[in-house]
């Protein structure tokens, strides 16, 4: 099943999200600044959409958000954007599918940059055995700071974009674009 299809706005920032319609106890997404923000789940497309216009988005340890297929359809897209913030990754995002093929993508947008490495360990980390996580697309744009890819790190999907308004980038091991039938 699909997530709740809901937006939901809440003055202190901190927003909750459930499956099938609830709305759970641990939080999904919380957002730490009363800016403008909103979180949105969307069945039919299995998209979670995030934005803080002056704050940081804050994913917290032990949170998730997971637009994983279900069965043999295809993942969903998850899209966190916080232009004059940080996007704090402690949770674990899910978007995996039985074929890479199908799997989620997944889009950063952040004014502080976005650790490269504990992204791409995080990201494998979280897949199945069997199935790729996010492996469709990953696109980060940090729009200040040095992103750095580690040497032992490998950072995979069929379609990579990464950007750097104003910083360094380094690869310093590897980014994989490989697909069945090509990568970009």
């Amino acid at each position: 099943a699909g997530l709740c299809r809901a937006v939901v706005d809440l003055a202190d920032g901190a927003e909750q999200a459930g499956r099938r319609g609830e709305v759970d106890d641990a939080p999904v997404l919380a957002l730490d600044h009363a800016a403008a923000h909103r979180l949105q789940a969307v069945e039919a497309a299995g998209e979670v959409h995030a934005h803080s216009a002056a704050g940081p988005v804050v994913l917290a340890q032990g949170a998730h958000i997971d637009v994983s297929a279900a069965g043999q359809g295809d993942a969903g897209r998850v899209q966190l954007s916080a232009p004059q913030g940080q996007l704090q990754l402690g949770g674990s995002l899910l978007g995996s599918a039985p074929n890479a093929a199908q799997s989620g993508r997944l889009a950063l947008d952040s004014a502080q940059a976005v650790n490269l490495t504990e992204l791409a360990h995080s990201l494998s980390a979280a897949a199945p055995a069997d199935a790729g996580n996010f492996t469709r697309s990953v696109s980060v744009r940090n729009r200040q700071g040095d992103q750095v890819l580690a040497e032992g790190s490998t950072l995979q999907a069929q379609a990579i974009e990464i950007s750097a308004d104003a910083g360094r980038l380094d690869v310093l091991r590897t980014l994989d674009a490989r697909a069945a039938a090509g990568g970009h």
